[in-house]
């Protein structure tokens, strides 16, 4: 069995994600995870391990627009996309805050369900 690698619990969600690199390319993608540490993505490449991209998150149900910046850290194919890891490397602590307590939420409505 492998060994659990993670520091901090991840919870699924879904935000749609716009994201910019290099100044300007610009794309969309969607998070499928995130935890205090970093986050999962499904996007339609592969980002190069290390790069550093910028982010734009809304959160459903507000009018919320958080921008952070995050490090690829990992990446495979996934269903025809690509599946991919960043971690936290720019972002407010209260924007990570209502990123999580919205995950989190969506994490308690399925358990209760």
């Amino acid at each position: 069995m492998e060994e659990e690698r993670r520091k901090f619990p991840r919870f699924e969600t879904t935000f749609p994600v716009e994201w910019v690199q290099r100044k300007k390319e610009v794309g969309k993608a969607k998070m499928v995870d995130i935890s205090r540490h970093g986050f999962r993505l499904l996007l339609n490449f592969p980002p190069s391990p290390g790069v550093r991209m910028n982010f734009k998150i809304h959160i459903p149900g507000t009018p919320t627009l958080l921008s952070l910046k995050g490090t690829n850290v990992w990446h495979r194919p996934y269903n025809g996309q690509w599946e991919a890891g960043f971690v936290f490397k720019k972002i407010r602590s209260s924007d990570k805050s209502q990123l999580l307590d919205y995950a989190y939420s969506q994490w308690l409505k399925r358990v209760r369900e």
